[in-house]
This record gives C-alpha cells, structure tokens and sequence, in this order.
C-alpha cells in the first residue's frame, strides 16, 4: 500500500508541476538553462529532480541548484569522484546522495544494498518514455509523456489518447546485480547488455530481430537465461537524480517483468543506456504499479496484451505492442485502456 501511496503522490506533484509551468518536466536536461542540450557526458538532471519542489523536497531542490551552479563540484548527479575536496563532496551529497522517500517502494530492500558514502541515492519511480525504444541523443524521438531534452515538453493537451489512457511512470526494481556477474539470473531492475548490437541504434526505430531477441533473453520472464553472452549490468534505479532510460525512464514494449536489454557494452561496464529497452518491473507477484496522467495509480499484470513483439517500432499510428505499448504512447490514436 505504501508504494502505490508514493506513487499517487508523485502523480500530484506531475499535476502541480503541469499547474504551475505549462507542461510536464522533461525526462533528462542539462543543467538549469532551457538552452542547454543534455549528452551522455552533462549533467543529465532527470525528471525526477526537477519534480523536487513539487513533493515537498524544496530543500534538496535548492541544494541541486546549487550543486550545479557551483563549478567546482567534480561530478554529476551519477557520481562525484572521490578526489573530490570535503566541501564539493558536502555540496554533491546534499543534492543527490540522500534517497527521495517518495520515489521508493518500501518493499524493494536493495535501496540499502551497496549504498556508500558517495553513492547516488536510490530510485523505484521511472518515468514513461513510451513504446519508442532508447536512443540517448538532444531531443531524441520518443512516444511517450517524457524525453530527452526541453524541444518537446508534453502539456496535457497533446495527449489524445486521454490522461486515464496514457502512462505517466511506473515502479521498477532496483537492480541487485554486480556488472557481469550472473549470480541467481533474477530479473529484478538487472540488464541484459551485448544484445542484438548490429541491430540497434540509430534514431529511427528498431528493427524486429532487436526485440525477438530482447525476449529470449527471459522468455519465462522474471528470470534470465544465463548464458555467458548475456552480460548483466547493474544500472537500474541506482541513481534517482540521472536522466537515463535504466535509472529514471523506461519502456512500454517487452511486458512488465520480463528482459531489459542493451545493446554494447558502452562507456564503461554499468553505465550502458544509450541504446537499448527498458522494462518495468516490481517485488510484487504478477505485475506492476503504474501512475497514469489522471492521477489514478493501477495494477498492471505480467500478462498484459503486447500486441505483436516480433514488429518494428513505428513513429506514427497505433503501437505494435497492444495495451501495454498503447498505453505508454501520448497520441497513436489508440481506443485502448487497462
């Protein structure tokens, strides 16, 4: 109960957010000029920083304002080194190293696991890039309520298909994964990397070998198979303050607690989220909680309709993946509910 609480309250804040400046906030943008272009080497301010002063964290607000007004703070909401000096360290931790309780599911303990001293604080609240998968670039196409930079900043009125149709952000767990180790193959919030690499990519879409092979990744779901290709990568929900697809954004495609996937290893062996999908998972059996745009937070079951796995990804139109994708774009044109 305390989860779906959190979350209705983040839904409020998205209200307050939307009554206040016009629109929802973007999903990723670097730092706190509407001109800057958000990359994987910026600040990267998620969607979840800039709702601060919306669920009643003002403080922490101020504190990640001046964190990055600061320029001596070595570091981003992703992580400050640790030659930092005391004081940028005091400055960085105020921001981002506490974690926000209202984006935490009490029922999901790895908030606590490996948690250090620099670490970012922890995350279960992802916000909905839609059914259009990953392409970490300056105002990348998506379908959904959220994006990467400030260009395309949804209002309420650009969702056609309706705010009690379309999804906000849903709960995801946070990963319990070591980088390449397998241990235990539970999905959880863990990644799978080196996954269809000479398929993704680009900002076009994806082709349908890229989810066929997403899904045999864990075609039981809520377990991978664990083969020594499938390298694991441990990013989801470590890092509330980062607007990355994996720690803060996800997918309406592959079906609520089934495969993740990347595409390379990327830049560095957990840091891998410019390209690939990101699905939404739980601790709770059989499906997950999601916020729509009305407010209203249901319960969404591991078998929820995805249309057709093995088609493309589309820019216009109705999504290929059936009520779950319908629900994750803001406009296919889709006469679809939960």
């Amino acid at each position: 109960m305390q989860c779906s609480s959190n979350m209705k309250q983040v839904g409020i804040g998205m209200h307050n957010f939307h009554d206040v400046t016009g629109t929802l906030p973007t999903g990723c943008h670097s730092g706190l000029s509407a001109t800057a272009t958000p990359t994987p080497t910026t600040t990267r301010l998620s969607g979840q920083s800039w709702l601060c002063p919306y669920i009643e964290q003002v403080p922490r607000w101020d504190a990640i304002v001046t964190a990055v007004n600061n320029g001596s703070v070595t570091g981003t909401p992703q992580q400050i080194a640790t030659t930092a000096s005391a004081a940028d360290q005091t400055m960085w931790k105020a921001a981002w190293h506490e974690h926000v309780p209202t984006y935490l599911c009490p029922s999901d303990g790895n908030h606590k696991s490996g948690w250090g001293d620099l670490s970012p604080g922890r995350n279960n609240t992802m916000l909905c890039v839609g059914d259009f998968p990953t392409y970490f670039a300056a105002d990348a196409f998506f379908r959904g309520a959220f994006h990467i930079g400030v260009s395309q900043l949804r209002s309420f009125n650009k969702f056609t298909d309706g705010l009690s149709n379309t999804i906000l952000f849903s709960e995801s767990a946070i990963s319990d994964g070591t980088g390449a180790s397998n241990n235990d193959g539970l999905i959880r919030g863990d990644i799978r990397k080196n996954v269809g690499t000479t398929v993704f990519g680009g900002t076009d879409g994806y082709a349908a070998t890229v989810f066929t092979a997403c899904n045999a990744m864990a075609p039981n779901k809520r377990q991978y198979v664990t083969t020594a290709s499938n390298i694991r990568c441990d990013l989801t929900g470590k890092m509330w303050g980062t607007g990355y697809v994996g720690t803060t954004m996800f997918n309406t495609i592959m079906p609520p607690n089934s495969a993740s996937c990347r595409a390379s290893t990327g830049p560095g062996d957990n840091t891998n989220a410019t390209r690939g999908i990101q699905t939404a998972t739980s601790n709770h059996s059989g499906g997950v909680n999601v916020g729509l745009a009305d407010g209203s937070v249901k319960f969404v079951s591991d078998t929820v309709d995805t249309g057709n796995l093995d088609a493309g990804s589309k820019t216009v139109g109705e999504s290929p993946y059936g009520v779950w994708g319908a629900m994750g774009s803001l406009g296919g044109g889709e006469s679809k509910s939960l």
